[in-house]
């Protein structure tokens, strides 16, 4: 067995392509979520520094239980501390709420047609594969975690 999740996918790249193509979409025929005015900028702003925030949050947990950050890495423990207390993925929660914060920036529907199809996407590259390896690595422990703390909150 490799010891680490067999992720084919890094993750923020499952954020960053849809992002890239929205953009250019948005710019090729505009679809505009909100009007003329600092709304995009407020919502926005705002979404981006929480995520970013919960992100560093979540990185920092990892760091301080000296455990992987990278899906590729080996994983030496279950984190239930910081961010993990509330959800057992704070770091894709925090990927797609920097998104959303793009999406309402940039002002365009493209980008929030494609967010429905991240999050399967994510689940099934990514997240199906880190459950399977931490039940595997971990057993009853990681069981007992993921009975108590949901996969988004």
């Amino acid at each position: 067995m490799n010891d680490n999740a067999q992720v084919k996918i890094f993750p923020p790249l499952i954020f960053l392509l849809p992002a890239i193509i929205g953009t250019v979409l948005q710019l090729l025929v505009p679809l505009y979520i909100f009007p003329v005015g600092l709304a995009r900028f407020a919502i926005g702003g705002l979404l981006i520094i929480l995520g970013i925030s919960f992100l560093s949050w979540a990185m920092n947990t990892l760091r301080n239980a000296d455990t992987a950050i990278h899906p590729d890495h080996t994983t030496n423990s279950v984190v239930v501390e910081g961010p993990f207390k509330f959800t057992r993925n704070p770091m894709y929660v925090s990927f797609s709420v920097v998104y959303l914060g793009l999406t309402a920036l940039i002002n365009t529907w493209w980008m929030a047609f494609f967010f429905p199809l991240i999050i399967p996407i994510l689940f099934y590259a990514v997240i199906s594969r880190e459950e399977e390896y931490l039940k595997e690595k971990f057993g009853a422990q990681y069981e007992q975690y993921q009975q108590s703390v949901g996969r988004w909150f």
